[in-house]
């Protein structure tokens, strides 16, 4: 997932780069804004998406595992 989400952004960031090289204010400030923003966006769909999907998983077994056995007498009709 890392990699394909790498590529575009820093294409992307590449792009809106490419106006901070303008003499407009205007567009240099677009320009700047953009590419903070995109790379704020990897940083977080790199590492906090993978984090939180490390807890997701930690704590919810995967769809269709079977539930784990109970090592106790609940449930049994014993004592």
């Amino acid at each position: 997932m890392g990699r394909p989400v790498r590529g575009a952004v820093l294409t992307t960031a590449f792009g809106f780069g490419a106006m901070m090289l303008a003499h407009h204010p205007g567009l240099h400030s677009f320009g700047r804004m953009a590419v903070s923003g995109l790379a704020v966006n990897l940083l977080v769909s790199l590492a906090g998406f993978v984090s939180v999907l490390a807890l997701v998983r930690r704590f919810h077994p995967p769809l269709g595992a079977a539930p784990e056995k109970a090592d106790d007498c609940r449930g049994s009709g014993v004592g």
